[in-house]
């Protein structure tokens, strides 16, 4: 499952939503979107939605990089 995948990549992959886990090393920003919703542009150009509950958690684990 996603939360099994979630817990062996810690560290170097971080949950945005229920959907999705990003590779930490290829994150370039994250913006707020309003709404308490973030967005994060990877370094490719690709865009991912980061859930109103996990932008507090993305962005903790984003200022610790």
């Amino acid at each position: 499952t996603l939360n099994e995948l979630e817990e062996r990549t810690a560290g170097s992959f971080v949950r945005a939503s229920r959907a999705e886990l990003v590779n930490l090393e290829r994150v370039q920003r994250i913006d707020a979107s309003g709404d308490g919703l973030a967005l994060l542009t990877l370094i490719d150009g690709s865009r991912v939605h980061v859930s109103r509950r996990r932008v507090a958690d993305v962005r903790r684990v984003l200022e610790g990089k």
